[in-house]
């Protein structure tokens, strides 16, 4: 998912939680500048750190004004649906992994992404739930399907390793789960 982003400058929320952050490394890292909303320097100054040569594409800002303008925007933290519309403009990317996820009237005018539900293989799993988005689980319950499946003894809390997350998508993708917008292989094949 991460390499269908043009090289854009991106506008991040979320940006120092565990996924964020290794997000924003990542992206980073391949050559996107990542406007990082936070209030934190220090954090800030370590995920930099931690993105070596990519660090020079981080750049901390405060207030998602500071973001205005910007076609591509991640949110991995509530934004009030009023700021959305007035900052971000139509037919702009948002990938929202925030919960509650940004609601259908205002996603509609977006080109949007709920990067937080992943769609599964209905022929790989029996499972019964409840989740906002249907058809889909949460990023965090695959998580931990693919963890049980792959039997690592590992779960979901705790620092993302940046790199081996390439890897869990591999996994994920091997154990049938994608996102919604992405077709899946084992959609081609039915």
């Amino acid at each position: 998912m991460l390499s269908r982003i043009a090289q854009d400058e991106i506008v991040f929320a979320g940006s120092t939680s565990k996924i964020g952050r290794a997000l924003c490394i990542l992206l980073a890292r391949r050559g996107h500048t990542v406007r990082m909303i936070t209030g934190c320097e220090e954090r800030f100054q370590k995920i930099k750190s931690e993105a070596g040569d990519g660090g020079k594409n981080l750049v901390r800002v405060q207030t998602y004004e500071e973001g205005v303008g910007c076609r591509v925007w991640i949110l991995g933290k509530v934004m009030e649906p009023k700021k959305i519309q007035a900052l971000i403009p139509p037919e702009s990317l948002i990938i929202d992994f925030a919960v509650p996820h940004v609601s259908e009237e205002i996603a509609k005018d977006y080109r949007y992404v709920n990067g937080a539900a992943l769609s599964y293989s209905q022929k790989d799993t029996d499972l019964t739930f409840c989740h906002d988005v249907p058809k889909t689980v949460p990023a965090c319950l695959a998580a931990a399907i693919v963890h049980a499946r792959e039997n690592t003894q590992k779960h979901e809390t705790g620092e993302v390793d940046v790199d081996e997350v390439e890897g869990w998508w591999e996994k994920a993708t091997r154990h049938g789960f994608t996102l919604a917008c992405i077709e899946p292989d084992h959609a081609k094949k039915d």
